[in-house]
Parts: C-alpha cells; sequence; structure tokens
C-alpha cells in the first residue's frame, strides 16, 4: 500500500468516531507483477470495513460510473469522498444527472510527471469547481491551485494521519553482515529522484565502502535504474525490495532513509521514518519541513544535490549523537499532529461544511 492507500485506511478506522460509517470502493487496475487484489482490499475487509474492488480497466469504465452512481443515489450516502484524478473524475461523472446527490469532497493528488498523466490530471483541474470542498494535506499543496481563486475558495486543510498499513511481517530483508543500510522507500517513478539518490550513493560508497543501499517499491523505472546500478558500479551494494508490506521492519533495519523526491503533496515515507525513529534525511518538499523544522528532526538538503544528501547521510552514519538527537525531536513531532484521529477530525468538519453548502 502507498501513502494514499494508508491514509484512506486510516480515516476509515477513525471517521465512525466522529460520526460518519465509511463503505470503501477501489477502482483497481493490475499490471505484470502486480498482485490481483489491491493489498488494501483484504487489510479492510479483515478490519470490518465494508469494501469493495472495481474493475480499473478501460473497458469496464461505464460499469464503475454505474456502480457508484448506484450509490451515491442511496439516500443514506450523505458524503461522496474521492482520491485522486481517476475517482475524481469518475465520481464527478456518476453525479452529473442525479437529481439527489450527496455532499461531493475530493482530495486531488498533482504529484504525477508522466506526460499522460499530468494530461490527465490537468482534466480534472477543469471539474474540480463542480466539487463542494477540496482537501490538501499541507499549507503548500494549495499552491496546487494557483491562478484559480475559485478553487482556493473551497479548498480546505486536512491532516493525514499515519497509524495505519503497519504490519510487521514479510520476507526476510537481504543479510548484509552488520553493514549499516540507507534506505529510499517510494515508487520507482521520476518524481521520487531515485537518480540523485544513486548519485550520492556513489559518494557515500568512495567515504564508507561497506554501505548498502535498499530501495522499497516497485513503478516503470525499475530497469531503468537496475541498469543505472550497474553503470554507476553500485549494483553489488543496491538492493530492489520490490512491494514490502512491512516498511516498520526495513525502517527498523536502516541507519538512514532518504526521501529524495521533487514534489510530494504530504510525504507519507518521512511521516513514517520519524513514527520509526529512523534517522531522515529529505529534500525539503510536502509537509516534510513543518515536521523536521530547520534540520531539527531531520537534515534537509536541496532539490537534485546529490553532494549534499551524500554529505548529511555520512553526517548521520558517522554521528550517532547527532542522529539519536533529530529522531527524539522527530518522534516528538509526529506523535503531536500526524494521528488517524486528528485527520478525521479534521476531515468530518470539511465534510459538516460540505453538507452545509448544499442547503
Amino acid at each position: 500500500m502507498y501513502g494514499p492507500d494508508k491514509t484512506v485506511l486510516g480515516l476509515c478506522r477513525s471517521l465512525p468516531e466522529v460520526g460518519y460509517q465509511c463503505e470503501l470502493a477501489l477502482i483497481y487496475r493490475s499490471f505484470d507483477g502486480d498482485p490481483p487484489e489491491h493489498p488494501l482490499t483484504p487489510v479492510a475487509r479483515a478490519e470490518g470495513i465494508t469494501v469493495t474492488q472495481l474493475d480499473g480497466r478501460p473497458s469496464k469504465l461505464s460499469e464503475v460510473i454505474g456502480w457508484v452512481r448506484s450509490r451515491a443515489a442511496d439516500p443514506e450516502t450523505t458524503v461522496l469522498h474521492t482520491h485522486d484524478f481517476k475517482s475524481d473524475l469518475v465520481g464527478m461523472i456518476a453525479t452529473r444527472v442525479l437529481h439527489r446527490r450527496p455532499a461531493l469532497v475530493a482530495t486531488p493528488r498533482h504529484t504525477e510527471t508522466e506526460r499522460l498523466l499530468k494530461i490527465w490530471q490537468w482534466v480534472e483541474r477543469q471539474f474540480l469547481d463542480r466539487f463542494d470542498r477540496l482537501t490538501v494535506p499541507t499549507a503548500k499543496a494549495f499552491e496546487e491551485f494557483r491562478g484559480r481563486p475559485d478553487l482556493l475558495a473551497r479548498t480546505r486543510l486536512a491532516t493525514h494521519g499515519m497509524e495505519a498499513g503497519w504490519s510487521g511481517g514479510g520476507p526476510p530483508l537481504p543479510d548484509t553482515g552488520g553493514a549499516p543500510v540507507v534506505s529510499l522507500v517510494g515508487r520507482l517513478a521520476a518524481v521520487k529522484g531515485h537518480e540523485h539518490f544513486f548519485a550520492a550513493a556513489v559518494r557515500v560508497l568512495e567515504k564508507m565502502p561497506g554501505v548498502h543501499f535498499w530501495l522499497v517499491g516497485e513503478g516503470p523505472l525499475r530497469q531503468e535504474l537496475e541498469e543505472l546500478a550497474r553503470r554507476l558500479g553500485i549494483a553489488a551494494q543496491v538492493s530492489f525490495l520490490g512491494y514490502r508490506a512491512d516498511t516498520d521492519r526495513v525502517l527498523a533495519a536502516s541507519a538512514v532513509t532518504v526521501v529524495a523526491s521533487s514534489y510530494e503533496s504530504s510525504c507519507r515515507a518521512a511521516m513514517e521514518a520519524l513514527h520509526a525513529g529512523c534517522p531522515l534525511v529529505a529534500t525539503p518538499v510536502g509537509a516534510i519541513p513543518q515536521l523536521v523544522g530547520t534540520n531539527q528532526g531531520g537534515l534537509l538538503v536541496p532539490l537534485g544535490d546529490a553532494d549534499a544528501m551524500a554529505a548529511a547521510i555520512l553526517s548521520l552514519l558517522n554521528d550517532r549523537e547527532l542522529a539519536a538527537r533529530l529522531v527524539a525531536f522527530g518522534l516528538t513531532a509526529i506523535g503531536a499532529t500526524q494521528s488517524d484521529r486528528a485527520g478525521a477530525v479534521d476531515m468530518a468538519a470539511i465534510y459538516a461544511e460540505a453538507l452545509g453548502s448544499m442547503r
């Protein structure tokens, strides 16, 4: 499960405490190497959450829209909350001709850099004014709607909790013989900055040859990144761990974890690192600057600066007292601000406001 999936799971767990019962629908299309069932589906079902998995193939789009329309037309459905451009568009189309519709709330996610996905996100943005309220996870994310005062007027800040999705189980981790591990958790996609991480790894290995680098996640750049590691001469020190449900174990085994992203709406990977007490090196994207302060809960490095990233990694590997101070601050920061209940309280207030705007 990726960050948005875990956020939705946290909401489904906590919203009933503040007055909203949840039914979860997943639009999912599996590709080669993907599980036939979305990982969120069995987890939600096991926790007693009503969940339906909808077929995300383009040929099934009309069926998906029809299913959502039938649920939205049910008088017991008071709010339809959609997440990311695909479900936002489906929700908008499904409710377009309803005589009576629920309040519409969307949490757009405009982090994709691939050309086709950017086009779809642009299309979605043209219709977001159909929603009663929009939510963003950080103050910086309001910038996504620069130049659209109509969207800004209906956009609200909602905390993203980060407690859901920790399993503690999974296949064995690579044996490093006690050598330190530097990890990066995230989709193998351009926005996550793996090429800068690899460039920093080269510089780290020049100073500390025994360090291992773990990549958690899958994505379209897997083959390209494997070739890049070979070309840089670091393939023996790099492990591609693929999908992992046990991010907590990966972080517990890491001496340092890195966020190299060029954009994040909030950044679940950084939140989980702070929660796990894993020293963090990160670019100043999403919620990270608010969480870590001025190098208080983690070391911030400029976007694309492999030299600065390597220097920060080495400083944490060599100075465990510094690492411990950062961890202590980060644990306090994440505990105070990023609970699932806090996210549910924020979201319930937004739902109430959306319902009130329809009267």
